[in-house]
């Protein structure tokens, strides 16, 4: 009965962290029919209104049918899902679960055709045009042809994002990426859709890499996963215990003497982590992490041996599911550049942000770049890109006017600019509020 009603995710919305106000709600609605315009042209939209209206007075039966069809499946059903529309993989969801109204749309663009033969044939008697004399059976044909030429158009505007589809191996490689960034005999504990399912497939169904032992990170909270786990890894060590930190503690430090732990997320605040591409390598002790030269050759390493992604960053026709993997590698060097920030090697940190923005542009890579900039003293170029990362409306501005105010106080040691944007955080922080 779960499973049928989504209790763990919600039964009447997409997830857990979707929205139950009304107000966010309501905006799916827009949403949905501008993603209706874009997959079918406004020509289309126009000729499902007419396909509704002919319906609805030449079979009422069929119209509430097709007419409840559409409704449950679009509009009611977005509404009630509240989708998170925030990036490609959100977005690419959306899309995903869309294409079940579009059958019912369709259907109605076909009663608009219908609508166009029934209401000529009955203005066109045998009239002459110019000494020719038209058949309405003729005129019925023509129109039936004329109609094809929306899905003619449909397929020449779409047919590019259809040829890459065969060589669309991204997120199968991602799998292979992050199974491959791991020692012989390791546990490698995962989070995230895309990073988690994928290697999954890889693991599981293909059979790469037999020799780790790969933990979904959100079951651990679920009594029947680590019962399950037990059996299927019996060499590992879980905790007799609730789920919660000192679980995780007890489950790293036990398992960490006996197997390297990878994983994508930080799971504590106890225990040191070292960065390991895609992902992070937990250590109980600090002494246990290489130098800082070994960690950064290690990652270049791993980096230099993980896909191509200059034919995806290149093509603007794949979808958006592709796309989104390209956001697990961007995000994956900002957060090794931040750990290189963070342990004050600003040089090593500044290439991590570059190879970042490489793949995709973001307001935080332009951030992060300002703030190693800073370290090393290059003035003028981290107000530059912090001047620029405030024309993002969705970042943060008074993280941005105090981090403007930084620069100009331990870089420029500029006196009246440090008061000029300490005045633009008072004025950001009021207008919050």
């Amino acid at each position: 009965m779960q499973i049928i009603t989504r209790a763990n995710y919600g039964t009447f919305k997409a997830s857990p962290l979707a929205s139950d106000w009304a107000m966010l709600r309501s905006v799916q609605l827009p949403i949905y029919f501008l993603f209706l315009i874009d997959n079918f042209t406004f020509l289309a939209i126009l000729f499902f209104i007419i396909g509704v209206f002919y319906l609805r007075f030449k079979n009422l039966a069929f119209f509430r049918i097709f007419g409840l069809a559409f409704l449950f499946s679009g509009p009611f059903f977005v509404f009630f899902g509240s989708f998170s529309l925030n990036d490609n993989f959100t977005i690419g969801i959306y899309e995903r679960f869309l294409i079940m109204s579009f059958p019912f749309f369709i259907s109605f663009v076909l009663m608009c055709m219908e609508a166009f033969v029934f209401f000529s044939s009955k203005i066109i008697k045998y009239k002459s045009f110019y000494g020719i004399y038209l058949k309405p059976a003729l005129v019925s044909r023509f129109l039936y042809l004329s109609f094809l030429l929306l899905p003619v158009w449909l397929f020449y505007s779409n047919y590019k994002n259809f040829l890459y589809l065969k060589t669309d191996f991204f997120a199968d490689n991602l799998g292979k990426d992050i199974l491959e960034s791991v020692e012989p005999n390791s546990i490698l504990i995962l989070s995230y859709d895309l990073p988690l399912f994928n290697s999954q497939y890889q693991h599981f169904v293909l059979k790469q890499r037999p020799d780790i032992k790969l933990i979904h990170f959100s079951l651990l909270s679920f009594d029947y996963y680590p019962q399950r786990l037990k059996k299927y890894y019996p060499e590992l060590y879980f905790p007799d215990k609730d789920f919660n930190k000192d679980y995780l503690k007890d489950f790293l430090r036990v398992n960490s003497q006996k197997f390297p732990i990878y994983s994508n997320i930080d799971m504590i605040d106890d225990g040191w982590r070292e960065p390991c591409g895609l992902l992070q390598k937990y250590h109980q002790e600090k002494e246990t992490i290489p130098a800082k030269e070994k960690v950064i050759e290690n990652n270049k390493k791993l980096w230099d041996s993980y896909q191509d992604l200059t034919f995806l960053k290149k093509n603007k026709n794949y979808f958006l599911m592709p796309l989104a993997v390209l956001d697990v590698y961007k995000f994956a060097r900002i957060k090794l550049g931040e750990i290189y920030l963070n342990s004050n090697i600003p040089e090593q940190a500044l290439i991590e942000f570059e190879a970042s923005r490489q793949i995709g542009e973001t307001t935080l890579a332009l951030v992060d770049s300002a703030l190693a900039h800073i370290k090393l003293k290059n003035c003028q170029q981290a107000e530059q890109m912090l001047q620029e990362a405030l024309a993002d409306k969705n970042y943060d501005k008074i993280e941005i006017y105090k981090f403007l105010w930084l620069n100009a106080k331990e870089c420029f040691k500029d006196s009246q600019k440090q008061n000029y944007y300490e005045e633009k955080v008072k004025e950001a922080s009021s207008s919050a509020y």
